[in-house]
């Protein structure tokens, strides 16, 4: 089976970080380095979760987020980047809860697609296939041009062997992906369609 299209992107909540809340001022003598570990702000946390995302240090990263959560704890993005980098490093179950976490948290009204996106692909590793289409239709619901939504609902349909609504899901995902200009993900999405579209005996 092909493997899934994760979102690596923030969830665009200017306000989820809420007020900056600057922690104590410390007593004196207290070694610099200490002082300005304590002073560091949720925001300033999550920024530095941020950095080693992007230097894929992962366990580095859940451990920044972890922190900023224990000074705020309604904080979607957070909780989302700590599930992707759970979910980078196969902690399956982790992930889940903190994309679970995301959702919850994120206001009514604000984009959620990608935190749905994400779970379902966990849940499509689980082979739990179902409950992957699902968050997938959660997602396109939310942002109809996510086109990795539509591309792993159409991987989870072919798992289950619906060939129908598969062949739908990669037309769908190689449309936007065209119009995105992202060649390579229509190139494996029109794969697909061809390889559904051939008589059972030659796949």
């Amino acid at each position: 089976m092909k493997s899934t299209h994760r979102t690596i992107a923030i969830l665009g909540i200017a306000t989820a970080l809420g007020v900056a809340a600057q922690l104590p001022a410390l007593c004196a003598g207290q070694p610099q380095a200490l002082v300005a570990q304590q002073q560091m702000s949720p925001e300033d946390l999550f920024s530095k979760g941020m950095d080693k995302i992007d230097k894929a240090d992962y366990k580095g990263a859940i451990e920044d987020f972890t922190q900023a959560l224990e000074l705020q704890p309604n904080m979607p993005d957070a909780y989302y980047f700590r599930g992707l980098a759970r979910d980078l490093l196969e902690d399956n179950q982790g992930a889940l809860q903190d994309y679970s976490e995301a959702i919850r948290l994120t206001p009514a009204g604000i984009d959620s697609t990608y935190a749905y996106n994400n779970r379902g692909t966990v849940y499509a590793e689980l082979q739990d296939y179902q409950k992957a289409i699902e968050d997938y239709d959660r997602a396109v619901q939310s942002d109809p041009n996510n086109a990795n939504a539509y591309y792993n609902r159409a991987l989870a349909h072919t798992a289950l062997k619906d060939s129908q609504s598969a062949i739908a899901d990669f037309k769908k995902a190689a449309d936007l992906y065209k119009e995105q200009g992202k060649i390579q993900d229509y190139e494996d999405a029109m794969k697909g369609i061809s390889e559904l579209e051939q008589p059972a005996g030659d796949r």
